[in-house]
């Protein structure tokens, strides 16, 4: 693997990490604002929220898993 592809994997990572502080944020603002419900409701809004930034969190692990296995795969290919 040359180094700069090194370099731009790090930068991808960097970005994901980014990526992941600022959806954190974003999770916070949101449940702030979410309004507790009442009584025998059966929509949950807290509960939507937290599954959609679940979602999201996974999302976000598996490109960087997938980055890992790519970069074990370009780093193995220059090895043969």
């Amino acid at each position: 693997m040359s180094n700069a592809t090194r370099n731009q994997m790090a930068v991808v990572l960097n970005q994901l990490n980014e990526l992941r502080g600022s959806v954190n944020v974003l999770f916070r603002l949101e449940l702030s604002e979410v309004t507790e419900l009442t009584g025998h409701q059966t929509v949950d809004d807290k509960q939507s929220i937290n599954q959609c930034f679940a979602t999201l969190e996974a999302s976000i692990l598996d490109m960087e898993q997938t980055l890992a296995m790519l970069a074990e795969a370009t780093e193995q290919r220059g090895v043969v």
